[in-house]
């Protein structure tokens, strides 16, 4: 056999091996090809389902502007009107009119299409409001200077929160602004001025009694242990007023379970005479000053009242005693008369003049056909209204204006 037949089968064989090297190789071309495709394939897909979630969420939110921006319309029927309207739709008469651009007469009419405005966007929440701050309560006994948190009960106006301010010239009550019957009346409504020269009486009450309590001991409120807080008054050294605040502070409301007790202070006029208008005198607005004046305090503030009134003033706490006011000059303020003295130029009020009127002089007594003449000439008042004035205010009445 010669050497190239030999080498023959050898090459055959290299031949076959690399043709099958170059099939594998193909075939894994193929596989990675196929791979890569599904790759892309399957990404393409993610790509496309993202881009439609898109587009469907961009079509929801066109859809809902859409919706908010399209102008809804009613159409009206027999018997409505644009009161009834605007409520059937949540609005008010006056936008819907001027939505609808009726500056007129504000009629609406069967078949008549009406355009609805938009809702209005919700309104955020309002914060809550923080409580309101009281004042601190100050004692100062020693300079005769007290102002302590308390509510005042009034005649016919409620009981209103605030504090009261007393010195030795002065009795003031300054109600809080805080409080609702202060917003909607006012301050002035409730304020209390007095000069304390003309407090005749005071005493803390342990019930609420308006009759029958001014000789009854048993009702006086009296501290337990006066005598050890007047001694620890009069050896404790004056401090500074933070220090003062500071000490009334700590002393917190904490003491309203142990109940409430009720000071009463009685007013009281010149012994004979009456309050000159110079004085400085506010009783709920007006230059006027009543019987008495009711307070609520708390058994410690209560306290506090006892100490100052028999550091200031023993006689005037406790039982109601006439010789003792009498003695200092005044009288007490009754009702139904007047404490302080009338305007220059005025004998008497309008409310004397009416009592007068009333007691002593009826219809009866008046001669409505004779009017006295008028001096003058007036545009304003004819012969009717004479005849009316002389019904209300008779002639022969003494001290009218």
């Amino acid at each position: 056999m010669s050497d190239t037949e030999a080498k023959t089968p050898t090459n055959k064989s290299e031949v076959a091996t690399a043709e099958l090297i170059s099939i594998a190789m193909e075939e894994d071309n193929n596989v990675n090809k196929s791979e890569k495709s599904s790759d892309t394939s399957s990404n393409t897909e993610e790509e496309t389902k993202d881009a439609k979630q898109e587009d469907d969420d961009d079509k929801e939110k066109d859809k809902s502007e859409s919706d908010e921006n399209v102008i809804k319309t009613y159409t009206v029927k027999d018997g409505d009107t644009l009161t009834k309207i605007a409520a059937m739709h949540d609005t008010t008469p006056t936008k819907l009119a001027q939505f609808n651009k009726m500056f007129g007469a504000k009629m609406v009419f069967s078949g008549m299409v009406l355009k609805l405005p938009p809702p209005e966007p919700p309104k955020p929440p309002s914060p809550k409001p923080e409580p309101p701050k009281l004042d601190k309560d100050i004692v100062d006994i020693s300079n005769k200077f007290v102002r302590l948190n308390c509510r005042h009960i009034t005649e016919a106006s409620g009981i209103v929160e605030g504090t009261i301010l007393m010195t030795g010239k002065m009795v003031m009550f300054d109600p809080y602004g805080h409080h609702p019957l202060v917003l909607e009346s006012g301050p002035d409504a409730y304020q209390i001025i007095m000069p304390f020269s003309l407090v005749a009486n005071a005493a803390v009450l342990k019930d609420f009694i308006r009759h029958n309590s001014d000789n009854d001991p048993s009702l006086i409120h009296v501290p337990e242990e006066v005598k050890e807080v007047e001694a620890k008054e009069e050896s404790t050294p004056e401090v500074s007023d933070d220090n003062k605040e500071n000490k009334t502070e700590n002393n917190s409301d904490d003491d309203e379970t142990a109940g409430f007790m009720y000071l009463r202070i009685k007013m009281g006029q010149p012994l004979g005479g009456k309050i000159g208008r110079d004085e400085m005198i506010n009783s709920y607005g007006e230059a006027t000053v009543r019987p008495e004046y009711w307070f609520i305090l708390t058994k410690r503030r209560a306290d506090v009242v006892y100490n100052y009134f028999n550091k200031v003033d023993p006689e005037k706490y406790g039982v109601v005693n006439i010789e003792a006011i009498e003695k200092s000059g005044l009288e007490l303020v009754r009702e139904g008369r007047e404490a302080v003295e009338a305007e220059a130029g005025r004998k008497a009020n309008r409310a004397t003049i009416a009592k007068l009127g009333k007691y002593h002089m009826s219809m009866a007594s008046i001669d409505i056909s004779m009017v006295a003449p008028m001096q003058g000439s007036s545009e304003l008042m004819g012969q009717e209204e004479r005849i009316y004035l002389a019904k209300m205010i008779p002639q022969k009445l003494d001290c009218h204006t």
